[in-house]
């Protein structure tokens, strides 16, 4: 139960062939630790430990907003800032997968304004209470005069992929799908792909021919 908090291209480390992938960099990490009563939260630290203190039960309560690279926060991170939980993540990771599928970032900008029209292009309407909590942080809605599609974006992507990916993109927090079920459908669309052999055929090979180019 962690809220990694800062998920982005730099911090996906992969081993020389691909075969290992793994998440780095936790120093922006929560733990989310859920009692009946109460849900703790727990700040890592390098040394492993942590510092705890306890919210409501309503989730994850008052955290920090400055967290995570400014091209993969969430839209609650620039709404409110505060109040945000696992899916903040989700969003971040489709950010990621996005990048790396098309080889530049989904929403870039030098302000937290930048960021927002970059991500307001892919909307046709935002929901009321986003604007409302984007307005009270001096953020506003300019709306594009052209609009981007993630259709266009994510023209690379099988239909299947690029329908599950627009779901870590949805505007609200409790819309986005969870971990679990975007790990599951993710896995049935790569094994169709990629079994043992094809594999080793289809990417070692290919990735050692590339390497003595």
């Amino acid at each position: 139960n962690i809220i990694h908090r800062d998920i982005k291209p730099e911090n996906i480390l992969i081993s020389k062939y691909g075969q290992v992938v793994k998440l780095a960099d936790f120093g922006s990490s929560v733990e989310v630790i859920e009692t009946r009563d109460s849900v703790a939260l727990g700040l890592l630290n390098s040394e492993g430990g942590r510092v705890t203190y306890t919210s409501s039960n309503e989730g994850p309560g008052t955290l920090t907003n400055y967290v995570g690279s400014r091209w993969y926060r969430a839209p609650e991170l620039l709404a409110n800032g505060v109040l945000y939980s696992y899916a903040s993540d989700i969003w971040s990771f489709g950010c990621t997968f996005a990048e790396f599928v098309c080889g530049s970032p989904m929403f870039i900008g030098d302000t937290e304004q930048d960021v927002l029209d970059s991500i307001v292009c892919y909307y046709s309407s935002i929901p009321t209470p986003i604007q409302t909590a984007l307005n009270s942080r001096g953020l506003k809605i300019n709306r594009p005069s052209v609009r981007n599609t993630f259709h266009t974006k994510l023209a690379l992507l099988s239909v299947e992929m690029r329908s599950i990916i627009q779901r870590t993109f949805m505007l609200e927090a409790e819309e986005r799908a969870p971990a679990q079920e975007l790990l599951q459908e993710l896995s049935e669309q790569v094994s169709q792909y990629f079994t043992d052999e094809a594999f080793k055929k289809n990417f070692f090979e290919n990735e050692i021919k590339s390497l003595q180019m």
